[in-house]
């Protein structure tokens, strides 16, 4: 099953769940894990940026393509903040 507007299957959580599929969930969404032996925040969200973006070039449907654009954009833009904010 698919959902009309966007091209990702959909599938119940719950039977996910009785296959065993790890799922991922944040018990604290305010607390953000630190991980010092990685990259920047700031290039994590620029490798995502761009990613979306190759991925709006790829993408045939403009709704599609328009809604990674705009993701792309606010990752891109969330990466400027972060830089702005070690200075």
């Amino acid at each position: 099953m698919t959902s009309p507007n966007l091209d990702i299957p959909l599938f119940p959580l719950e039977g996910a769940l009785k296959a065993g599929v790890k799922v991922l969930c944040a018990t604290n969404p305010r607390i953000m894990p630190d991980y010092p032996d990685q990259a920047s925040p700031s290039e994590d969200y620029r490798q995502l940026a761009d990613r979306l973006r190759e991925l709006a070039q790829e993408t045939r449907r403009p709704y599609a393509r328009q809604e990674l654009l705009r993701l792309s954009g606010i990752y891109h833009r969330r990466a400027e903040h972060l830089d702005r904010g070690a200075d």
